[in-house]
């Protein structure tokens, strides 16, 4: 088996060889989108509302949890 992240890969970020292929890997914060090469943003509050109790704000790369009027 050839290494095709050696040879081939089109990774925006980090590649994983696998026997007869690659997968593209991201780093925490980001995720493959619909192309399986590239890195986009992960939304961390879409998902459990990010583990925040009450606010979520999704930035780049991470996320930010906050509290509502009034709460601290």
């Amino acid at each position: 088996d050839i290494d095709e992240c050696e040879s081939n890969s089109t990774c925006s970020d980090s590649c994983e060889n696998t026997v007869g292929g690659y997968i593209c890997l991201c780093p925490e914060g980001y995720e493959l989108g619909s192309d399986p090469t590239e890195c986009g943003d992960a939304d961390e509050c879409s998902s459990g509302n990010g583990g925040c109790s009450q606010n979520c704000t999704n930035t780049v790369g991470s996320y930010e949890c906050s509290c509502g009027d009034g709460y601290e």
